[in-house]
């Protein structure tokens, strides 16, 4: 990885308002996506707080308390259960465990 690339790509990942998937960061840069993927490890080895989702790479600010653990409870509809989980994502949460309430089974995790 060039020293050029990686600092405009840590510039671009930092300053972007969503996250950036690879195929967008590789026709920015005229490479493969293979090689966005190979620059982002790269940047993790080094250091950089950097965030795979499943709608691109985010730039995660380091805070002074890096974890902060929620139990959230909450009733979905099938459909939303989806978007919130994709909300938390990509927001740069993690989600640990899953508990459901079903009527007939009981409580499954």
């Amino acid at each position: 990885m060039t020293t050029d690339r990686k600092q405009a790509l840590l510039k671009l990942l930092k300053e972007a308002p969503k996250a950036l998937n690879g195929q967008t960061l590789a026709e920015h840069f005229h490479v493969t996506r293979q090689v966005i993927v190979q620059d982002i490890a790269i940047l993790r080895a080094d250091g950089a707080p950097i965030l795979s989702t499943n709608r691109g790479y985010i730039y995660k600010e380091n805070d002074a308390s890096p974890y902060v653990h929620k139990l959230f409870k909450v009733k979905h509809e099938l459909e939303e259960i989806g978007q919130e989980l994709l909300a938390i994502v990509d927001n740069g949460g993690r989600v640990q465990n899953i508990l459901i309430d079903h009527p007939v089974y009981g409580e499954i995790e």
